[in-house]
């Protein structure tokens, strides 16, 4: 089995997601961390890490004052994945529920306030990703909630769609910021 290094450390990448005893920091893709260095460095000290990127000049969204950011409800059982994805929304504005299975997801729905945009992994444990959108689709919360499917695999897609999907995009091509225009596409409509 191949062994991811980070830093000094070796982690095996099945648990890599797992391991809840890891920092923050050591979880964080490595752009991000050069991206709040450079910041820090340039004389933006700002002591929450997540407000740090947000006036970054790298793909900042124009905000209309007074706009809140759509809530995001990330679905994805893989850790690193998930904690990557919540660090690039939440330095650009978005608060984000994550879950890491079909019933957790749904359960975060059936509160008081449903999400505003639903980020949806299709291969989840127990329930996939395909049996969750039936279930938003037929909720009253969340029958109108855009869902924007990521996947390793399109193989899946046409019948995403075809469940009620409004976005299917391949994982592996989407990164933090290519995540926050889909959603700003999903929620406002293209630009």
């Amino acid at each position: 089995m191949s062994r991811i290094t980070h830093g000094h450390r070796e982690t095996d990448p099945a648990s890599a997601g797992r391991d809840s005893g890891r920092g923050l920091a050591e979880m964080t893709p490595t752009w991000v961390r050069t991206e709040l260095m450079s910041r820090i460095a340039d004389g933006h000290r700002e002591t929450d890490p997540a407000s740090a990127g947000r006036d970054s000049d790298l793909g900042k969204i124009s905000e209309l004052e007074g706009e809140s950011r759509p809530k995001v409800l990330l679905v994805e059982d893989d850790g690193v994945i998930a904690h990557m994805y919540e660090l690039g929304l939440a330095l650009n504005g978005y608060p984000v529920r994550l879950a890491s299975s079909g019933e957790m997801a749904l359960s975060e729905t059936s509160e008081d306030s449903p999400p505003d945009v639903i980020v949806l992994d299709l291969d989840l444990p127990a329930m996939s990703g395909l049996q969750m959108l039936d279930e938003l689709r037929h909720r009253p919360a969340t029958i109108h909630v855009p869902v924007i499917v990521l996947s390793n695999s399109d193989v899946d897609f046409s019948e995403a769609y075809r469940r009620g999907a409004t976005q299917c995009h391949p994982k592996y091509q989407t990164t933090p910021q290519v995540l926050v225009d889909y959603i700003q596409g999903a929620v406002h409509g293209p630009a």
